[in-house]
This record gives C-alpha cells, sequence and structure tokens, in this order.
C-alpha cells in the first residue's frame, strides 16, 4: 500500500497532456501488462519493453486523442470522475493522490495471489 501524488498538466488549445503517472506491471498468461491504475488504462506485450511501448504510442495517444474530441468542460469532468483534482494556483495542472492496492489489482485482473507485480513511475 503507497500513496504517492501524480501530476498531469493539459493544454486544451494544443490538446496535449503531459504528466507523472504511477504505473504497476506484472504478468499474466506469458503476456506483459502495464496498468496504470489513475487513468484506467491498460496495455499489454510479449516483453516489459513491449507492453511499454504499447502504453506510449497506443494507449495514451489515443486517451489523449478521445479526451481532445470533448468539449473543455468535459475533459475536466472526465479527468475528475477518475479522481483527478484541479490545482488551487496552476488551473491547467491537475493532481491525483493514488492508493495502489496489489490485492485489488489482484481481483480486478483475476490474478493469481503469488503474481509479482511492480511499481514505478513514468513521465509522458
Amino acid at each position: 500500500m503507497k500513496e504517492i501524488t501524480e501530476k498531469l498538466k493539459i493544454s486544451y488549445k494544443q490538446k496535449r497532456g503531459t504528466g507523472i503517472f504511477r504505473i504497476v506491471e506484472f504478468e499474466d498468461h506469458g503476456s506483459h501488462i502495464i496498468f496504470i491504475p489513475s487513468l484506467n488504462l491498460s496495455s499489454y506485450g510479449d516483453t516489459p519493453e513491449e507492453a511499454m511501448k504499447m502504453m506510449g504510442d497506443v494507449v495514451l495517444e489515443d486517451f489523449f486523442e478521445t479526451l481532445f474530441s470533448q468539449n473543455e468542460s468535459s475533459v475536466y469532468e472526465h479527468l475528475k470522475n477518475l479522481g483527478w483534482k484541479k490545482s488551487g494556483i496552476y488551473p491547467k495542472e491537475l493532481s491525483h493522490d493514488v492508493h495502489i492496492d496489489n490485492d485489488g489489482i489482484l481481483k480486478n485482473f483475476n490474478l493469481s495471489t503469488e503474481t509479482k507485480i511492480t511499481e514505478k513511475l513514468i513521465e509522458v
């Protein structure tokens, strides 16, 4: 059980999002899985590198493309529903206090209790 604060900066005019996110990695039936709990996004690959590449090149790109196809208030409403909060100082920055529950991840992905889960930060 670890808690950190993730950061997300939204540039709605440029239709671009950048941030620092906590990811969890694990293996399931020979596939490597990358999961970003605060965005509820996952990717997979034959290797950890392939799963990370899919996350960066496909999943996050699709997420932001879909997000920015909405009007600005809908974007912030969607992120609010995921637990993100606007900064009181910088209106385009959001934060998310992440609580990683390994037992919840095991249950949600229907994994064995012996599954090794690792965590790290990524910057996109």
